[in-house]
C-alpha cells in the first residue's frame, strides 16, 4: 500500500511518541519506500504535547496520510476526537515500530489489507 501512495505521489505525516520512534519510522518509510514523501513530523511528548498543536502541523501540510505510533489509548482518543478538524485521507495507527527486516512483508500486507477495508466500505 505505501508503493501505492509513492506511484500516486502521495505524502505521509509521521507522528510519534519518543525521538526514537520517530527516526526509525522515518528511516523505515524513506529507506524502504523511497518515492514516497514524507511531508512532516510531530514528536508527541507528553508534558509538551498538545492535540491543537498537532492538528495544526498536520493540517498546515496537508497529508493524504497520518501514520502513527503511539500508546493505544492516546491514539484512540485523538484519532475519536480530532478526526472531525484533521484534513488527511487515512490516519494509520500502529502501536509499535515495525521497521524491521522480517517484518516489511507484514507491514506492506497489514497496510494492503487496511487499504482494502477501506475500498469496500466506500462501495
Amino acid at each position: 500500500m505505501v508503493k501505492r501512495f509513492a506511484r500516486a505521489k502521495q505524502t505521509i505525516f509521521l507522528v510519534a511518541e519518543n525521538k526514537e520512534n520517530l527516526d526509525a519510522l522515518g528511516a523505515y518509510i524513506r529507506e524502504v519506500h523511497e518515492n514516497v514523501q514524507v511531508a512532516g513530523s510531530y514528536l508527541w511528548e507528553s508534558e509538551t504535547a498538545s492535540a491543537e498543536e498537532m492538528v495544526n502541523e498536520i493540517n498546515d501540510v496537508l497529508p493524504n496520510v497520518i501514520l502513527s505510533i503511539l500508546p493505544f489509548e492516546l491514539q484512540g482518543k485523538l484519532m475519536d476526537e480530532q478526526r472531525s478538524v484533521i484534513n488527511a485521507d487515512l490516519w494509520i495507527a500502529r502501536t509499535g515500530v515495525v521497521p524491521t527486516e522480517e517484518r516489511q512483508r507484514g507491514l506492506g500486507l497489514f497496510l494492503w489489507k487496511l487499504f482494502y477495508r477501506n475500498k469496500l466500505k466506500q462501495l
